[in-house]
């Protein structure tokens, strides 16, 4: 018996047959499709990255060059403690950071800068040899002081700010030249400068001195609020009227003055202008020997002065100071309340 199968069923099939071959046609063409507009993609993507010729090539190798040369110091400055020319030369002109104080940035280069000063100082003056024990012992404390030092001013200059105070050029410029007058003259204050602290005059007069005048402004401004000192002030008018019913001076200076000179009955020594501040200066140096002030009010608190001979354009006095507590204590209540990151240790 033979069995057939039906010819709508071989017809049926071979339409389906067609239809699938029509599918995968079209599949094919579609993922045809697909790969020429990923490949265009690509070809956008890193089209960027090509390099097209020599130059940018070179371009990619020097900064690459410079990236890891960048890294490479960044690592001696803050795991190796560098303090060498190269890195005092490199901070310069590279603003590492080696701390931040109240979200400031204090500079590397000021950092070593100060640190070179100081070392400098100690090697010709004291002939320290920093290879020793106490030598490195001296070091440390050299890099203790100069961070602190650092930060009082970051701090100082903040407050500055605020309180809008200014150096102008020719402020900067008239005390300066009554410094170098009063230290013999622009070629012995050079050869100091050289010989003990590596400094030329101009390094020292805009690194240096400039924060010092700063400082000195700020102190006037908080020295000029009366109501924070009146209890200095009362104190001093009470030693004032000791001295005026006779008291000794120098006794009275060792019981009452505030100042470093209070065991030597506040000896000042002999001295010429431009060694004080020009308050205390211009009384002292109205007066004649034997002749005692009234209360001199200066940036570091009340004096009363007294002149025990004058020699020329010099004078020999005594002096008893009443400190005002308000910049010194704001300084020191402000560094206590600090927020420090070193970036490297110090």
């Amino acid at each position: 018996m033979k069995f057939s199968a039906p010819k709508k069923l071989f017809k049926s099939t071979k339409k389906d047959s067609k239809k699938e071959d029509a599918t995968k046609n079209e599949t094919k063409e579609a993922k045809s499709e697909d790969a020429s507009t990923a490949s265009v993609g690509e070809r956008k993507l890193f089209g960027v990255f090509r390099i097209k010729n020599n130059k940018q090539l070179v371009l990619i190798g020097v900064i690459v060059a410079i990236v890891l040369w960048l890294a490479i110091t960044a690592v001696g400055l803050y795991a190796f403690r560098w303090e060498n020319n190269y890195a005092l030369q490199m901070t310069k002109y590279v603003p590492y950071p080696v701390a931040t104080v109240n979200g400031h940035f204090v500079s590397y280069y000021s950092y070593l800068e100060n640190v070179e000063i100081l070392k400098k100082y100690q090697k010709e003056f004291k002939k320290v040899d920093f290879k020793s024990a106490d030598g490195k012992k001296i070091l440390e404390e050299i890099r203790k002081q100069t961070m602190d030092r650092l930060a009082e001013d970051t701090i100082i200059k903040s407050e500055a700010d605020k309180l809008k105070v200014k150096i102008s050029q020719k402020e900067l410029d008239d005390s300066y030249n009554q410094l170098i007058k009063s230290n013999g003259g622009e070629k012995s204050f050079a050869e100091v400068l050289n010989k003990y602290y590596g400094l030329t005059p101009a390094e020292f007069k805009v690194d240096i001195y400039k924060a010092r005048l700063v400082r000195q402004k700020v102190m006037e401004k908080f020295s000029s609020d009366e109501s924070l000192n009146q209890d200095a002030k009362k104190k001093a008018e009470e030693v004032l009227g000791k001295v005026k019913a006779g008291g000794n001076f120098q006794e009275l200076a060792k019981q009452y003055s505030e100042d470093t000179t209070a065991s030597n009955g506040g000896d000042l020594g002999l001295f010429a202008k431009g060694k004080m501040v020009p308050e205390f200066e211009t009384a002292a140096f109205a007066l004649k020997a034997g002749e005692t002030s009234g209360i001199v009010k200066t940036v570091y608190g009340y004096h009363i002065i007294k002149v025990a001979e004058v020699k020329g354009d010099q004078i020999h006095a005594y002096h008893i100071l009443i400190k005002t507590k308000d910049f010194q204590t704001w300084l020191d209540e402000s560094m206590k309340q600090t927020k420090f990151h070193y970036f490297r240790s110090i």
